[in-house]
């Protein structure tokens, strides 16, 4: 189990509501909680997207356009969210499918069928 602290604080005056902050720790973006998401590497050796430091690589599924689906590295504390959240999972994204193959003409005929009209067939004109 993953445990969460609150990163962003907000704090009110319980006096005067006239002084409203709102900031976050800087412990929360160096804990990949806020800001932390970069575009993954490629590795030089393999090509393969690898992420730098402690960020773990994973296939960012934007919601809305899964088509835009990309390899973004984030903290670890960030992978939870995404997964939850986006469906997102952990590592690169597989590759695009294949384009379905196009209409080649007309059937084959029937293996030992010669496709030549017999004496029972039906000839339209």
């Amino acid at each position: 189990m993953i445990s969460k602290r609150l990163a962003c604080v907000v704090f009110t005056s319980t006096l005067v509501v006239s002084g409203l902050m709102i900031g976050c720790t800087q412990e929360a973006e160096e804990e990949g909680g806020i800001g932390s998401e970069e575009a993954a590497l490629k590795d030089p050796a393999t090509g393969e997207p690898t992420c730098s430091g402690k960020k773990v690589l994973i296939c960012h599924i934007p919601p809305g356009n899964p088509a835009n689906a990309h390899e973004i590295c984030v903290g670890e504390p960030a992978v939870a969210a995404h997964v939850k959240n986006h469906g997102d999972p952990i590592g690169p994204c597989p590759p695009p499918s294949a384009p379905p193959a196009t209409d080649s003409g007309p059937p084959s005929p029937p293996e030992g069928d010669s496709g030549a009209p017999q004496g029972d067939d039906v000839i339209l004109r």
